[in-house]
């Protein structure tokens, strides 16, 4: 699954295609949409007899000046707003499904005042998706209230994330631990470096980023362990971008 921006002016779309490269088809289309970071539920989703893989994703429709989130089914039906705001000036700039998809992990970030908060809310799926609950981690405590967190991804027990914080060189990679009081610790940075889409391997031993120098250059996929020891490198594959890595 991936975005695609046709030469059309303006006009993008989520669309889908097979491991071999057949049966492309659009999910979502428009002319003004902004769409970005397309993510599959890891799970169908929805009561046992209806249960469909979900996407969510974040667009920016309409003329709006600012970004919502939806979901919707993989053929496009069903889209529906899960956050908007319409009450308050956060707009969400990034969000990540938990394994069982029963969590969302999203990062707002305030129009107005720069500001960025992370918060992990409940959904429910058993008919249409509905957020039922949220809890706000204190990330501006740990490293400012403005300070850019993106990059997110559920460890496989759903006990922990791993995110990228802080822009260019620094502060890097962080993990999140969530087994009780919510709580930041370092995983990684390199100085002059900067890591990016952190992912978490099948198993939640290691998690592989990718890590480039200043201007784009030197950009190779990495692995370390989720301790924060034994980092390794991958690959340094030609023309590798930095827009995205998963693992699985």
């Amino acid at each position: 699954m991936f975005r695609r921006s046709p030469r059309r002016a303006g006009e993008r779309s989520i669309s889908i295609v097979n491991i071999d490269g057949s049966g492309l088809s659009t999910v979502q289309q428009y002319n003004s949409g902004t769409f970005n970071n397309p993510k599959w539920s890891p799970v169908a989703l929805g009561d046992e007899q209806e249960a469909k893989m979900k996407i969510l994703y974040s667009d920016k429709d309409d003329g709006k000046s600012t970004r919502d989130l939806f979901v919707t089914n993989v053929d496009g039906s069903g889209s529906k707003v899960m956050l908007t705001n319409t009450t308050e000036p956060w707009q969400p700039i990034d969000a990540e499904w938990s394994q069982d998809g029963s969590q969302i992990a999203a990062v707002l970030w305030n129009n107005e005042t720069g500001e960025r908060v992370l918060r992990i809310y409940d959904i429910d799926c058993s008919s249409t998706c509905t957020l039922t609950d949220s809890t706000n981690i204190d990330n501006a405590a740990e490293f400012g209230a403005s300070t850019p967190i993106h990059g997110l991804d559920w460890a496989n027990t759903q006990d922990k994330l791993v995110l990228r914080v802080g822009s260019f060189d620094g502060p890097g990679l962080y993990i999140l631990d969530l087994s009780s009081t919510p709580s930041f610790y370092p995983l990684f940075h390199a100085s002059g470096e900067k890591e990016m889409h952190p992912s978490w391997s099948s198993d939640d031993s290691e998690i592989a980023f990718i890590s480039f120098t200043v201007g784009g250059v030197n950009k190779r996929v990495l692995a370390i362990g989720a301790d924060g020891n034994d980092l390794r490198e991958i690959a340094r594959p030609k023309g590798l971008t930095s827009s995205g890595l998963d693992w699985r």
